[in-house]
């Protein structure tokens, strides 16, 4: 009889371990797949966005696809294709044509305080010519080239067409190149350094504010398109 009780009692210990085994299994499983998920899709998952910070990964963003070349090394950050155009910077509306006169403008009466024309600008006028009539072909020319296609030469609105013949096969943004020549060969004819050291202060600021702004509308309106543009044409040369 004792004998009998011990197999019964050892019976159930056996059946319990079993179902106990089988539960852990059944615990472990989803876990594992879980896991074995998270790294063929190459993804964050959400549920442990806790556990550290939020990357372009998490947000579905192709951050590489928004990589645009600019000009020679200068930083050109990265948008995400969300961002909206109507986050705008009070630089951003000023017409970029008044930017560079006002820089010009303080530049030639800091020549008025305290003139500043070495003897050497006088002995490049030709250049300075050659520099301004390049200018006016890239900066008015490509203005009445957007007219002609019918779309707007206003950085803060939403264009209509994409522009990438002519001059636009080589910069995104021959207009502001072309006021910049403006700007330079204006100075070495009036034979002024001041305006030519403050020239970098718009330039500077087309390409954080205004550019970027300009792009982030290209995007939305173009997609796609235009972020094979930017892969293929620098920001300014």
């Amino acid at each position: 009889m004792e004998v009998a009780r011990s197999a019964v009692a050892a019976s159930i210990l056996r059946w319990n371990d079993g179902l106990a085994a089988s539960s852990d299994r059944m615990m472990r499983q989803p876990q594992a797949d879980h896991g074995q998920k998270q790294q063929t899709s190459g993804r964050a998952q959400p549920g442990d966005l806790t556990q550290r910070p939020i990357t372009e990964a998490d947000m579905g963003v192709d951050a590489a696809r928004f990589r645009c070349p600019c000009i020679f090394d200068w930083s050109n950050p990265m948008y995400p294709a969300s961002m909206p155009s109507s986050r705008k910077s009070p630089l951003a509306v000023v017409p970029p044509p008044f930017l560079y006169l006002a820089t010009f403008l303080i530049g030639m009466s800091a020549h008025g305080l305290w003139p500043w024309g070495p003897a050497w600008m006088h002995s490049i006028v030709a250049l300075g010519r050659a520099l301004l009539v390049i200018g006016v072909l890239l900066a008015p020319g490509n203005a009445l080239l957007f007219l002609a296609e019918r779309t707007t030469i206003n950085p803060a609105a939403r264009p209509t067409k994409l522009i990438t013949q002519g001059a636009y096969r080589f910069s995104r943004n021959p207009m502001y190149v072309g006021i910049s020549l403006i700007y330079a060969g204006a100075s070495i004819i009036l034979g002024s350094l001041w305006p030519l050291i403050l020239l970098p202060i718009p330039m500077l600021v087309m390409n954080a504010v205004v550019i970027p702004m300009e792009e982030a509308n290209a995007r939305e309106a173009f997609g796609e398109q235009y972020m094979a543009y930017c892969r293929s044409v620098r920001r300014w040369l």
